[in-house]
């Protein structure tokens, strides 16, 4: 009996156990640990910064221009504004870009020209800039060195498109005040102008200059002669003795000899690019002074773009500056305005600002002048 109640007692405490272990709740799920997820996204914010960071790697640091002068940074207009237009830029380019100790050569022409660019283009020249009329060299040269930017300035356009991109300085409204005062200041029945070559943008200074005389005294006859040069002092003093015997008294010395031009002379000149008054008082009567600080913000800004996309766009693309956008601007020479009668420097001041605000447009004209 004793053993049967045993047994009976076990069964049923079998069975509740059981029964309490079928209704034990499950186990709570674990949850993934938090340090996974952020691990995760540490790392997706790591390859978007390294992604980052290659990006702009793309545009290097550093920049170095090159530049070829036919003729001479202290003696030449052109070329001394050029110069000087780049320390100013080299200081403030516009970009968070090291702009390098400037390499440049200086009256090279021809064969040697193109040897120097050439040099330049396999030394590690970023911008080779060509401060003159050095177009068809750069036609022939260019494609055979496509990492490299090459500028021409001046000259007019030829051809080409890549990597080689063009830029043209104009000044003609601002010259075309300065006839405006030899028209106003003139004492002969002839103006007369003295220049190196027919380039495009050195008629159109020429034409504006005669327009803008013409413009106050329609009657004025033009004296056009060139030397066949960019610079040759010699040469352009016989052009202008030989105009000043024609009856020239004012004279656009865009051949640069101020020597002819004074007191006692008889001709006042008129000066290209920089102030000439500070070299030649008393000779000349204005000049117009030249920047070319957007050139050079224009041909780095295309370079980074070209970094940037890895295509070039080169072609006509420099755009026209002149005084209206601030490209140049005219100054009477030191003394001058203490010797101007009032009416004449009312209406010099007067036409500046009408050609500033634009109630007075000069026309841009190109065409080679001749003599009447």
């Amino acid at each position: 009996m004793k053993s049967k109640r045993f047994l009976a007692i076990l069964s049923v405490l079998m069975v509740m156990g059981l029964i309490l272990s079928a209704c034990q709740p499950a186990a709570a799920p674990v949850d993934e640990p938090v340090e996974e997820v952020v691990e995760e996204e540490a790392v997706v914010e790591e390859a978007e910064e390294e992604e980052e960071v290659e990006e702009a790697s793309m545009v290097p640091d550093t920049i170095q221009f090159c530049t070829i002068y036919s003729t001479s940074i202290t003696d030449n207009g052109w070329d001394r504004s050029g110069h000087e237009s780049f320390l100013r830029f080299m200081e403030n380019p516009g970009y968070d870009i090291e702009v390098k100790e400037l390499r440049f050569a200086e009256g090279l022409w021809g064969d040697e020209a193109e040897a120097a660019m050439r040099e330049y283009a396999e030394s590690g020249c970023d911008i080779i800039w060509a401060h003159g009329g050095y177009n068809d060299i750069i036609l022939n040269i260019y494609p055979e060195y496509p990492d490299v930017m090459f500028v021409e300035v001046g000259s007019g356009w030829i051809d080409g498109d890549q990597n080689n991109y063009h830029y043209m300085y104009r000044c003609y409204d601002g010259v075309y005040l300065m006839g405006v005062l030899a028209g106003l200041m003139t004492e002969g029945t002839a103006i007369g102008s003295a220049a190196g070559f027919p380039a495009e943008d050195v008629n159109d200074v020429m034409n504006a200059f005669f327009a803008g005389a013409k413009s106050v005294k329609p009657e004025l006859k033009q004296k056009v002669g060139f030397i066949n040069s960019w610079y040759d002092p010699v040469a352009a003093g016989e052009l202008a003795e030989a105009q000043k015997a024609a009856g020239v008294d004012q004279l656009l010395m865009a051949a640069e000899n101020f020597d002819v031009c004074g007191p006692g002379t008889g001709a006042m000149c008129y000066g290209p690019y920089i102030d000439f008054s500070e070299y030649y008082p008393g000779a000349v009567m204005a000049s117009y002074i030249a920047t070319w600080d957007a050139g050079y913000e224009w041909a780095l800004s295309e370079w980074v773009l070209a970094k940037e996309t890895g295509e070039w766009n080169g072609g006509p693309l420099g755009f026209e500056n002149n005084m209206a956008t601030g490209a140049c601007t005219v100054v009477l020479g030191t003394g001058i305005e203490e010797t101007l009668p009032a009416d004449v420097l009312e209406q010099f001041n007067a036409t500046y600002e009408a050609i500033l605000n634009g109630e007075i447009v000069p026309v841009l004209d190109i065409s080679e002048p001749v003599s009447e």
